[in-house]
């Protein structure tokens, strides 16, 4: 008797089950996976969490997360608050790092920002993409092949694609921490280096460029590449060289007087006598010995994927202090 109650009971349960997935809707795939927190620091910072823009207006907060995200290792409390907030006595600066730091934990979620009683740190398997990692993997390795930059291998023209596509402007554009000259220093380095990396790929996309005939391409990454420094002769000089090559001499000389002028206007000074000689034989149009022939392609065995790939970061932190309990 007691069988003969409990089996329709489980049929109704089970009917009651099927019915309900017919009329509750599936969560997608996507967004069953872990989200993915994506900074961008090459340009002005944003911040973006499984594809949804995050708002994150706490400035103290941005620079927190930002200076976790590209030193990827733990930061003690003392040295957080004496670079965030120097301007406030040990007390105050340790209670507006607590209060920045639950607000960042409660806007990313779980997953992302570790914390123990003495450090502060990005978790190491957080997924994070970070555009300056990638930036910066992406020209260390075509540095390693050290190839000249008129015979660059596809991975390399790859790499250093990817690296001009990633680079939207100067390191954390339009952000500063006016009351924090440490974190000002900091950022100033930052903006330099990556500057002068991103100079150097355009400089050898531009070699690149012209030495395959890919004038266009070489003009477009010639005239990014003077953007970043309007006073950069060896900028001024690829592009007449570019226009040149492209029969294209009145840009040429156009530019070289743009180049001119600008010194002129804000330095005061000449151009450089590479680049009056380099302007006297494009006026004379003596260039044939100045530009090699464009260098054949080197063999490839696969296409190129220039696709900005969707990368986490791999370059794990140490762990936090053992034994030190999480806040």
């Amino acid at each position: 008797m007691r069988q003969s109650i409990v089996f329709p009971l489980r049929l109704c349960v089970s009917a009651s089950l099927r019915l309900c997935e017919r009329f509750i809707p599936t969560l997608p795939q996507s967004e069953s996976l872990t989200m993915t927190l994506e900074i961008r620091l090459l340009g002005p910072p944003t911040f973006t969490l499984s594809g949804q823009p995050l708002q994150l207006v706490r400035r103290k907060s941005i620079a927190l997360l930002a200076w976790l995200a590209v030193t990827r290792r733990p930061q003690s409390r003392e040295a957080i608050t004496g670079l965030i907030w120097p301007e406030f006595d040990h007390e105050s600066s340790l209670m507006n790092l607590r209060r920045d730091l639950s607000w960042l934990r409660k806007t990313l979620g779980d997953g992302f920002v570790a914390a123990d009683r003495l450090q502060i740190a990005i978790e190491p398997d957080a997924p994070l993409w970070l555009d300056v990692q990638i930036f910066d993997s992406a020209l260390s390795a075509v540095q390693k092949h050290n190839h000249p930059p008129t015979s660059l291998c596809p991975d390399c023209v790859a790499n250093l694609s990817q690296a001009i596509e990633l680079y939207q402007g100067d390191f954390m554009a339009g952000f500063s921490l006016a009351d924090s000259n440490e974190f000002e220093e900091w950022q100033f380095f930052q903006r330099e280096e990556q500057r002068r990396a991103a100079g150097s790929a355009f400089e050898k996309l531009c070699a690149w460029h012209g030495s395959q005939a890919e004038y266009e391409q070489g003009i477009a990454a010639g005239r990014r590449w003077l953007g970043l420094d309007p006073w950069h002769e060896p900028a001024h000089r690829a592009l007449m060289r570019l226009y040149a090559q492209a029969d294209q001499q009145a840009a040429a000389l156009r530019q070289y007087e743009t180049c001119r002028r600008v010194l002129d206007e804000k330095m005061g000074v000449q151009p450089e006598a590479e680049t009056t000689a380099l302007y006297e034989a494009i006026r004379s149009r003596q260039t044939r010995a100045l530009y090699p022939r464009p260098a054949p392609r080197p063999s490839m065995s696969h296409p190129i994927q220039l696709s900005r790939p969707r990368l986490l970061c791999c370059l794990c932190p140490p762990p936090l202090l053992s034994g030190a309990p999480r806040r």
